[in-house]
């Protein structure tokens, strides 16, 4: 089984730095436009797409939001997950989504989405108490938004 090519692998076979390569795929980032499409047909070629996880251990940001839901019975909440998503991906972020039932500690879904550096939280539902909101606000916790359907 053959392994993932690597910005490494593009910057050796296109003759560039791997600094290059990275600017290349960094939106907005100076880089000549020659240089650009040279390291593109190379990815292409190799079948090389950007770490998303490794680019987020630099940039502090994963472009991940936890979506925490307290009620899949409602089909109210489905339409607002929905108009939720579709907002969330209009933006290149993508939603992690996290069923909060009465099967599932509401401080540990907090933890959970901190500890996998999620850039924010949102709580979609009505049946979250004061308790569960302040678990929530901690120093250095993602930014909490409520939804209440």
């Amino acid at each position: 089984m053959s392994r993932k090519a690597t910005a490494a692998d593009v910057a050796l076979e296109a003759g560039v730095s791997r600094w290059t390569v990275t600017r290349a795929f960094a939106p907005g980032s100076y880089i000549s436009d020659k240089s650009r499409e040279h390291v593109m047909a190379v990815a292409e070629r190799l079948g090389y797409r950007p770490n998303l996880l490794a680019r987020s251990l630099s940039t502090k940001t994963t472009h991940q939001i936890a979506v925490l839901v307290d009620d899949f019975g409602n089909p109210h909440k489905l339409a607002a997950l929905e108009a939720l998503t579709a907002a969330l991906q209009a933006e290149d972020l993508v939603a992690m989504l996290v069923h909060i039932g009465q099967h599932f500690d509401h401080a540990h879904a907090f933890l959970n989405a901190d500890q996998r550096q999620v850039d924010a939280v949102v709580l979609l539902g009505t049946g979250f108490r004061d308790e569960t909101l302040a678990t929530a606000i901690q120093p250095g916790s993602p930014p909490l938004f409520v939804l209440a359907r």
